[in-house]
């Protein structure tokens, strides 16, 4: 079973966006990171990993390079709440003993540039390459294009995510397809480009690297 759902948040409105926007950019404890599409524009993509007490583990968001963890502040509870709130019936339909998602994944898209290539959210962490597993993402500020790659088919396919809208991957997707967002066109002249924040909510069920796994 694969699957894939989109939702708006039924919190939609400009001014919550911004709000919502201006709230992430100050209160994530955001790290910087060299991207591949431009090694000189460090700051274009930021990111951050939050973990709920009793998960306190590293994320490699890269491989040999560990992303230092945090602990979800009061106010990222409750965010995580709301979502569950918002799409957790639907998720509990599926998997009936599925819980609050103890960690979650930050990214700050600065520019139209800033982009994520084809990947699976596949890590140890997850055990997605052996069990069924849901991703839920939450994103603000700019709309993005998120590009959907079956693995065995090379099909590919798209999807756009307005502000204030949730995106689950339910099931096999991390075994059987790849997701990216690409670079957005540029903005007309004159016009103030617009950032986009994004969390995606998980539940860690390995603390540590299985036997034989690379």
């Amino acid at each position: 079973r694969v699957l894939v759902t989109f939702s708006v948040s039924p919190t939609d409105g400009r001014a919550a966006d911004r709000s919502l926007l201006d709230l992430f950019s100050k209160s994530v404890n955001w790290v910087e990171r060299t991207t591949d599409y431009d090694e000189n524009e460090a700051d274009v993509h930021r990111t951050a990993w939050y973990v709920a007490p009793g998960w306190e583990i590293p994320y490699e968001y890269d491989e040999g390079d560990a992303q230092p963890y945090n602990l979800m502040p009061d106010w990222m509870v409750e965010l995580r709440d709301r979502m569950m709130a918002t799409v957790g019936k639907d998720l509990r339909e599926r998997d009936p003993e599925l819980g609050p998602p103890n960690s979650c994944n930050w990214n700050w898209y600065r520019t139209a540039d800033a982009n994520i290539g084809a990947h699976a959210d596949d890590e140890y962490l997850f055990d997605g390459d052996n069990r069924e597993m849901a991703v839920v993402g939450f994103s603000v500020g700019a709309e993005r294009e998120f590009q959907i790659l079956n693995r065995e088919k090379e099909e590919l396919r798209s999807l756009i995510l307005p502000k204030m809208s949730y995106c689950t991957m339910e099931g096999w997707f991390q075994r059987d397809f790849l997701h990216s967002v690409p670079p957005a066109p540029p903005t007309g002249e004159g016009k103030e480009e617009e950032h986009r924040i994004n969390v995606t909510w998980r539940w860690i069920v390995n603390k540590e690297k299985p036997a034989g796994r690379e």
